[in-house]
């Protein structure tokens, strides 16, 4: 992910932040902030640049281990999102230890949200809760504009899903980024 934000880099297009599923596995087996201090310093891209998801679930599996890994990360500058969120154990009090910058909300809340009272009561409470702590929100699986729109008057800003695009492989995603420079679409 890094060498291809390079890439982009180099390339001339403004800079952006890239986002990186991290898995349970990696996340609890390996010094991911020494791994990663030494991507950056090979790769030249700046940790401003990246941000790691992390599942709930994984989050929550070690507590104290995973407060001390992300705590690193987090010191190094790379951005934290707790990804597939509202699906696992979390309680409040160890979120609010978390330093996390992004919430995602899991798309169970979302699949149904025109028609599900319980999920748009669940999604206010999300966007409620992380706005009085100062973490963003971003809402998975948008695939129709009614939900799109929904959002927007819940005053969620960040969505992601089909409605959007359908995930594109880099020499795609590239193409796209050409686009948005010379305005064609």
């Amino acid at each position: 992910a890094c060498l291809q934000l390079k890439e982009w880099r180099s390339r001339g297009f403004s800079p952006f932040r890239v986002s990186v599923n991290v898995s349970a596995r990696l996340f609890r087996r390996y010094d991911l902030a020494g791994i990663l201090l030494n991507i950056l310093e090979e790769t030249g891209v700046g940790p401003e640049s990246l941000e790691l998801e992390i599942t709930e679930s994984a989050a929550m599996q070690t507590l104290e281990e995973s407060l001390n890994a992300l705590w690193k990360l987090s010191g190094l500058s790379i951005r934290i999102a707790m990804d597939d969120f509202g699906t696992g154990y979390s309680s409040l009090a160890s979120l609010r230890k978390f330093p996390i910058h992004l919430l995602k909300i899991d798309r169970a809340f979302i699949r149904d949200l025109e028609r599900s009272l319980e999920d748009q009561t669940i999604v206010r409470a999300i966007l409620a809760m992380a706005g009085a702590l100062n973490i963003d929100v971003l809402a998975e699986g948008v695939e129709r504009e009614e939900q799109a729109e929904l959002l927007k008057g819940f005053g969620c800003r960040l969505a992601q899903g089909y409605h959007y695009s359908r995930p594109v492989p880099a020499g795609e995603f590239t193409v796209l980024l050409e686009g948005e420079r010379t305005g064609i679409r």
